[in-house]
């Protein structure tokens, strides 16, 4: 007679085991999210851009031959899109600061964008294939000039938001916020639990004198690196130690 099988106990986690399955499930999470392999996760979209409300400046009107739109952003008195198309980057409406002026290195010339952003008078994007961010138009409070830690010197974008005098962006890998700009009412500060200190962020938004984020916490270096060795991590964590095979 064959003896039933004993089911074995489950070996328990120490704490350094379930930090490393959590901060891998984040990151598994976020990669799938990114790929479109989570439900409900947004597909690009791409559209006629359509504008309401004051004209003054001409910004809610798209001008003929711009097509269809990636993405869409709105200035004060000025608007800007990603054409679906080529992925250049067209504006409209005010430009008395050069706003409604996209450079080569994202209009179509010598680079394209993955994102936009508007401000006051001022706009950003982050270039496609480099990730850098790239700004043009007003700079009166330095709110167009991007630290090097986004504009590929030190560091690239996933994110951006620009406010009346200041811009922001998530910096890519690290997920920190960053700002520049005016800082009057601290707009400009990320507090650490986005600014890559205790966390950082998914999400960002700007208002004329405030900014808002999206936290999530940072995933310690060395995690993260690739999504098939996160998820054989997670295999081996729940059958006991990595690398030792429990018997």
């Amino acid at each position: 007679m064959i003896p039933p099988s004993i089911p074995r106990p489950m070996p328990e986690w120490t704490s350094s085991q379930t930090r490393v399955a959590r901060e891998l499930t984040y990151v598994v999470a976020v990669v799938m999210a990114c790929l479109g392999l989570v439900a409900g996760a947004p597909a690009s979209a791409s559209g006629p851009v359509v504008g309401w409300g004051d004209n003054l400046s001409g910004q809610t009107i798209s001008p003929s031959g711009s097509g269809t739109a990636s993405g869409v952003a709105a200035g004060a008195g000025h608007t800007c899109a990603i054409r679906s198309d080529n992925d250049a980057v067209v504006c409209w409406g005010s430009n008395n600061r050069g706003q409604s002026t996209p450079p080569a290195a994202v209009n179509g010339i010598a680079g394209t964008a993955a994102a936009i952003a508007g401000g006051g008078s001022h706009s950003c994007a982050i270039q496609a294939g480099t990730s850098a961010v790239v700004c043009w138009g007003s700079n009166a409070a330095g709110q167009a000039a991007p630290l090097g830690s986004v504009t590929g010197t030190s560091g690239t974008a996933s994110a951006i938001a620009a406010g009346d005098l200041h811009t922001c962006a998530i910096q890519a890998y690290s997920h920190a916020v960053v700002c520049w700009g005016d800082g009057f009412f601290g707009q400009s500060a990320p507090p650490p639990m986005v600014n890559g200190t205790v966390g950082g962020a998914e999400m960002i938004a700007t208002g004329s004198g405030h900014t808002l984020a999206i936290a999530t916490p940072v995933p310690e270096p060395g995690f993260g690196l690739s999504l098939l060795g996160g998820v054989a991590m997670l295999m081996a964590l729940r059958s006991g130690r990595p690398g030792h095979d429990q018997r």
